[in-house]
């Protein structure tokens, strides 16, 4: 039986251990759960992802797939074991080179690239991937992780030092000038990233916590209702007690929206979608983790289901939703100009339809968390990129006022958009409150991928018209996007899309419209970039039809027609300054000759394999579209010498924790290493917003510049010298500096606040934007962001097979505050972008693991050259511009148009895997 217990005897780190478990329990969970040595994570519990890499007797081992038996007699070396007390050489290179974002798989790269320089101590970049390939990274795009490995032999002196000294030596790669704006410091966060001492969700649980596990439908569509349940819990020892909605306590009803909130925490008597939670069971862990759910007593009922826009707006099908007509959630729409006389008085004209699919987020760490009561308050620690918009839809399910729930985020290994949402947070939180017990939640791999939102499938139709002289004059839009069963970010997907489908482009005559669209499907919710990238996938891959037709270099065309200060957009907004796209395409111009030339004469000698070159642009809105998005920044100065800022912008491995810091130490004219962070814990720190539409650097970071300069202006004020003065601060004093002189002020003689604060500012930002109109003019973004890349890639003619060779990325961020962390959000959103446009297609039933759904691994990200571009926009924090969900638009079209450069066909289904590559040149074949 497996709840038989053995003693099993091993080393771990160089210690000797031994522990009394079943011998078939997994290594990982030993590792975890009796040991403590939570830096080896558990991303899928089936080998695929390698988290919960570690070393046996010198070999890396998933340890999700080791038994504990198979330990015994073995020595373990986990990450924690890699310092010793102080860092290695690769955690030191790891930490320089940026290696680290979110940090939830770091762990696992760590110790395997341990492994391999042990043998290989000077690796070559084959070699570091053929080591490393087994290991999934959904942040990083892999190419600063290869760099790292591969320099690790420069660091071994450097990393000898102490984990304390990293954090004072900050300022040891700081530009001469002392500034922290423009510098790339070793991040604020890094070393527990590097160590294993990060704390993510799954990685604090009290010993005494109850186990939770969730009872969800396996139906698309069904009606259920439950048997004897407490009978069932009797009949099952250790169950503390099973929960539905009828214990539920609130308003059974949340969402990211308010007026359109929609979906249950429990469902009540219908299920609108696979995977739905319908009951929970909470028991003590021995007795969860051998349950065995398949005689719960709930029965189903099967109801007919839709799962496509089109099914689902046909005559006489049902309503998923009573309230929303025709299965409509909403619709966006932009008009300028008349677009019917433009295209049909255009030289020429490209029309097209693609249909994208789902995209699974896919980030390592699984969604989990743990809730208790502190008094009367509930207290929920879980992985978040939203702990306000969690607290206040925990507190109206559960019936409780606002100000007794207390989100206390967690490390996020990745999020992406997904983590928004609420997940478990009201249901640990029920149990919590039912059980009077810390009640904590994992969710499994599959329970992750069925239950929680995607990247919205789109079914696009477009047409580009322009003259003679190439200048484009019109162009019409609209896309069903199909939202799933329940809201999430579906009408901020209807919104922005409109906006943004023309391109970074003066678009005079236009119409665009959006539509989300209810089907019985996963629900789509936000993903890097909110319906942008499938858009732009629509509009560019027109772009080089349109210069084809009329003869013109495809870079030239997108040259002549794009954005540029003074030019107003497809919403009649006038952008005065700050428009960096043609100076992102102008840079991309010597790298397009070389590899369109390139291309040319590997064609010439080659049959079966034919290189292409494509080209794509992007422009994104930072900030909520025509909304209030506010943030809050907190700082100040206590008694001890340490300015102490309270940065609420969750980081989930974009680096805010380390970017905020940066613009505040600026604004106030104190140097980066006598700051410490506070983080987004909602009990102690002002809202700094969603972690969301790449608005941190841009919205919380002026906030931050904002609150900095509002605290040097009380010092200096204290001080009576002018804004010339420069800050020092020299132990427990402050010393203020103008001309030849000084003023040292005692801060322990000062009074401080209830925070301890002896000087203290506290700022908001909203950016300024204005309503759209009933057409869709107005002013909805205050800030936007430019890009444009490049795809060289080889198609295989008879496999249908595509190689990435190179990808060449310029982007305009206004400024780079961080230049590492800047290449690092680059380099991740294009690997991202890689998986959308060959491979990533989430299929409802299919591919709800990551073995079937595949993502990029270390072999499929091609080397990236990144090209940063800065045209300040005065509106941003030292000219800074949002940047997150920017990086990955033009990556997908650039890659379908140089398949098409290489092949001559454009695959209209994306993700544009060997299949649909052949078949498409088959079809093409067929007509000539």
């Amino acid at each position: 039986m497996s709840m038989d217990r053995a003693d099993i005897a091993f080393a771990v780190n160089g210690a000797a251990v031994s522990v009394n478990v079943p011998p078939l329990r997994r290594l990982s969970s030993v590792l975890r759960d009796e040991l403590r040595l939570t830096g080896t994570k558990v991303g899928c519990d089936a080998g695929d992802c390698g988290a919960c890499t570690v070393l046996v007797d010198g070999d890396p081992v998933c340890a999700c797939l080791m038994p504990a038996a198979s330990a015994a007699g073995t020595a373990v070396t986990t990450v924690e074991g890699l310092a010793n007390g102080r860092l290695s050489a690769l955690q030191a290179s790891f930490l320089a080179h940026g290696a680290a974002q979110c940090g939830i798989c770091t762990p696992a790269l760590l110790v395997a690239a341990t492994a391999l320089l042990e043998t290989k101590p000077r690796p070559t970049e084959t070699e570091v991937q053929d080591a490393l390939g087994g290991i999934l990274c959904r942040c990083t795009g892999y190419r600063k992780i290869i760099t790292a490995v591969m320099d690790a032999g420069q660091f071994a002196g450097e990393g000898q030092h102490q984990h304390q000294s990293l954090h004072r030596d900050l300022d040891r790669r700081m530009p001469v000038s002392g500034h922290a704006v423009g510098s790339s410091p070793v991040r604020l966060d890094g070393v527990p990233k590097v160590t294993g001492a990060e704390k993510f969700g799954g990685d604090s649980f009290p010993a005494d916590a109850l186990a939770v596990l969730v009872i969800r439908s396996p139906h698309y569509h069904a009606k259920f209702d439950f048997g004897d349940i407490d009978g069932w819990a009797r009949s099952h020892p250790g169950i503390s007690g099973v929960f539905t909605a009828a214990d539920v306590p609130g308003k059974n009803c949340f969402g990211v929206i308010g007026p359109f909130a929609d979906q249950p925490a429990l469902a009540v008597g219908y299920a609108r979608l696979r995977g739905e939670a319908v009951a929970l069971v909470a028991g003590e862990r021995e007795a969860m983790l051998d349950l065995d759910l398949s005689d719960f007593p709930v029965r189903w009922t099967e109801l007919p289901h839709v799962l496509q826009p089109r099914d689902a707006q046909a005559e006489g099908v049902a309503l998923i939703h009573e309230n929303r007509p025709a299965n409509l959630l909403t619709k966006g729409f932009v008009e300028r100009g008349d677009p019917e006389s433009a295209l049909a008085g255009a030289a020429a004209t490209a029309s097209g339809a693609i249909d994208t699919s789902y995209v699974e987020h896919a980030y390592i760490e699984p969604e989990a968390g743990y809730a208790y009561f502190d008094g009367d308050t509930l207290v929920v620690v879980a992985c978040t990129q939203a702990p306000y918009m969690d607290r206040d839809d925990t507190a109206k399910v559960l019936g409780l006022a606002v100000d007794k729930v207390r989100i206390v985020p967690t490390a996020t290994g990745g999020g992406f958009g997904s983590k928004l949402d609420v997940s478990l947070q009201p249901l640990i939180g029920l149990v919590a409150m039912k059980t009077g017990r810390p009640a904590a939640l994992a969710y499994t791999r599959n329970e992750s991928m069925i239950s929680t939102t995607k990247r919205h499938p789109a079914q696009m139709r477009a047409t580009i018209g322009a003259d003679a002289g190439g200048r484009v004059t019109g162009m019409v839009f609209e896309g069903d996007f199909n939202t799933g069963a329940y809201a999430s970010w579906g009408p901020t997907v209807a919104n922005r899309v409109p906006v943004h489908a023309s391109g970074p482009y003066v678009t005079p005559n236009y119409r665009a419209e959006g539509r989300a669209i209810h089907t019985h499907g996963p629900i789509a919710g936000a993903f890097r970039g909110f319906g942008v990238p499938q858009a732009t996938i629509m509009q560019e891959t027109l772009y080089d039809e349109l210069a084809g037709k009329l003869g013109m270099d495809r870079l030239d065309f997108r040259l002549k027609n794009c954005l540029r200060n003074g030019s107003e957009t497809v919403t009649g907004q006038r952008l005065d300054s700050g428009v960096g796209i043609a100076e992102c395409l102008e840079a991309l111009r010597p790298h397009w000759a070389r590899a369109t030339a390139d291309a040319d004469a590997f064609n010439d000698a080659s049959i079966d394999r034919k290189r292409g070159v494509g080209v794509a642009s992007c422009w994104y809105g930072c900030g909520n579209t025509s909304l209030p998005n506010p943030s809050t920044i907190r700082v100040g100065i206590v008694a001890e010498g340490a300015v102490v800022l309270h940065q609420g912008a969750v980081d989930i491995g974009q680096g805010s924790n380390t970017v905020i810091p940066q613009i505040c130490a600026d604004a106030l004219g104190l140097p980066l290493e006598k700051f410490q962070l506070k983080g987004a814990d909602t009990a102690i720190s002002p809202d700094a917003g969603k972690t969301s539409a790449s608005r941190q650097t841009f919205v919380t970071g002026k906030a931050a510049e904002k609150a900095g300069r509002a605290l040097r202006e009380k010092i200096l004020r204290f001080a009576n010298v002018s804004d010339r003065a420069s800050l020092r601060l020299d132990g427990s004093a402050i010393v203020i500096r103008e001309g030849e002189a000084t003023r040292r002020i005692d801060l322990a003689s000062l009074d401080g606040d209830a925070d301890g604060f002896v000087f203290r500012a506290e700022e908001t930002y909203d950016p300024p934007t204005l309503p759209l109109d009933a057409k869709g003019q107005g002013k909805p973004y205050a800030v936007y962001g430019f890009g444009a890349q490049i795809a060289e890639l080889e198609v295989d003619l008879k496999l249908g097979t595509v190689r990435l060779i190179k990808i060449t990325a310029a982007h305009d961020v206004g400024k780079a505050i961080n230049p590492l962390l800047v290449e690092g959000q680059i380099e991740g959103g294009i690997a991202q972008g890689i998986g959308m446009a060959l491979m990533e297609e989430y299929i409802p039933g299919r591919t709800e693991n990551l073995h079937d759904y595949l993502i990029p691994t270390i072999g499929d990200v091609p080397p990236i050259e990144t090209i940063l571009i800065e045209v300040p926009d005065p509106e941003g924090p030292f000219g800074a511009k949002g940047l997150g969900e920017h990086v990955m638009i033009p990556t997908a079209p650039a890659i379908l148009n140089a398949i098409r450069h290489a092949t001559g066909v454009l695959v209209d289904k994306v993700p544009a895997t060997p299949s649909r590559i052949l078949a498409a040149i088959r079809e093409k074949e067929a007509r000539t």
